[in-house]
């Protein structure tokens, strides 16, 4: 982003090489009068549009300018030109006594990566024999706790077979004792005597005419007249 006191791009604000000379922020014109204002047309040095530069609608406000980049570019090709000539060779002693320490340090690593990896099959075989006696052991006691309790279930099993029996009895002995109390509370009634039918009465004659229908009434009279007559003669 362009600085507002030379509106070159490149370095920041706080640290421009020209903070002397003064530029329009808006078209680039240097040192600009006091009614400028009034006839500036602003130019944008980003994206080259008719804007002030950096505006909010500026498209290339935040793109890394090609000046910057081009620095960048020269700063790395700098350190990689480096040729043989800035570095000289150092004597024979001193290189095969650098050739020898460098050699020494890799045998010392690889040793030490064998002893770590000897330590760690080790540690490892330790563990894993560990870890089976631990699981022996436990699976040892799950066992033993299952045979107790095994144990247990049977016991009360047995026990509960002994109280159902013991009720059972007991529930007989009470109905017995139910039944011998009612046998007692009720009495033996004596047999009642045979009943004698007795036989109707029989009617005498002087009563039956007043007593039948009015149609039978004539034949009963007729029957006592000739009756009374023959006890007369």
């Amino acid at each position: 982003m362009a600085p507002l006191t030379c509106g070159k791009i490149g370095h920041r604000a706080d640290v421009c090489p020209t903070p002397e000379t003064k530029i329009c922020f808006a078209c680039g014109a240097p040192n600009p009068a006091a009614d400028h204002a009034a006839r500036c047309k602003p130019r944008c040095k980003l994206c080259n549009g008719a804007h002030a530069t950096g505006a909010e609608g500026c498209t290339n406000k935040y793109k890394v300018p090609f000046v910057v980049t081009q620095r960048r570019w020269e700063r790395r090709n700098a350190a990689s030109a480096f040729s043989s000539q800035d570095f000289p060779q150092l004597p024979p002693q001193q290189q095969q006594q650098q050739n020898e320490a460098h050699l020494t340090k890799k045998k010392r690593s690889r040793s030490r990566k064998r002893d770590k990896s000897r330590g760690r099959s080790a540690s490892r075989g330790r563990s894993t024999d560990g870890k089976r006696s631990e699981n022996m052991h436990v699976a040892q006691a799950n066992d033993n706790t299952v045979q107790s309790l095994r144990n247990e279930n049977d016991q009360l099993k047995r026990c509960i077979a002994e109280q159902r029996a013991q009720m059972q009895e007991m529930n007989a002995k009470l109905n017995q004792l139910i039944n011998a109390q009612q046998q007692q509370a009720t009495p033996t009634l004596p047999p009642s005597p045979p009943q004698i039918q007795s036989r109707p009465p029989t009617r005498s004659l002087e009563k039956l005419p007043t007593e039948l229908p009015g149609m039978a009434r004539p034949r009963v009279q007729i029957k006592w007249v000739l009756h009374s007559h023959t006890e007369t003669y």
